[in-house]
């Protein structure tokens, strides 16, 4: 028998990350989040709600979306959320990211926050990332095989291996940052360079 979760504050420590839950799951603040509910939640949009800690988001084991962004977070645990294929954290105030468990996700919005790491090697299914405005000064992406799109300006990137992304559509980056691609590469890729 699983154990129950109660929208409060012992499972879910932001008073406003409670609101918008009862709000998304259409229930009040301590009642019973039930197993079946759990199950059924799939996405969850949380955005724009002034919350500083998802602390409770790892009962959703079932999400493939979160929608997080827009929020003062200043950490995100995601890695009991193993099923998310979509999450979107940006304009936060993230420092650091660990999605290493979440080998679904197929694509991540973490722009416009304070990031300076991002270990992208372990979502080898990953399509779209997008990392703008952060202060990431190295990004590896020679696993990232399946991306078609990466937008990673605003950065302190100074080199990119491209060698390994034959599916890559477009990127876009600073002016100054050099890249480094295939001889075979997609005869499509669009690299669009923004300058500072």
């Amino acid at each position: 028998m699983k154990p129950k979760v109660i929208l409060n504050e012992e499972n879910f420590l932001d008073s406003n990350f409670r609101k918008a839950l009862a709000t998304w799951l259409g229930i009040s603040d301590g009642d019973e989040i039930t197993y079946a509910m759990i199950q059924q939640t799939t996405e969850l949009d949380v955005s724009r709600s002034r919350i500083s800690t998802l602390n409770g988001v790892e009962h959703f084991t079932a999400l493939k979306k979160l929608y997080c962004s827009s929020n003062q977070l200043t950490s995100l645990d995601v890695s009991q959320n193993t099923a998310l294929t979509m999450l979107w954290c940006h304009n936060n105030q993230l420092s650091s990211l660990d999605v290493s468990k979440n080998i679904a996700l197929r694509g991540l919005w973490c722009n416009n926050n304070q990031l300076t790491a991002l270990d992208v090697s372990k979502n080898t299914k990953l399509e779209l990332l997008s990392c703008t405005n952060n202060q990431l000064t190295k990004l590896d992406l020679l696993n990232n095989t399946a991306l078609t799109g990466l937008n990673c300006y605003g950065n302190h990137l100074t080199y990119f291996d491209l060698t390994e992304q034959k599916n890559l559509l477009f990127v876009i980056i600073d002016s100054d940052t050099i890249v480094d691609r295939q001889r075979n590469f997609n005869k499509d890729l669009r690299i669009i360079r923004r300058y500072r």
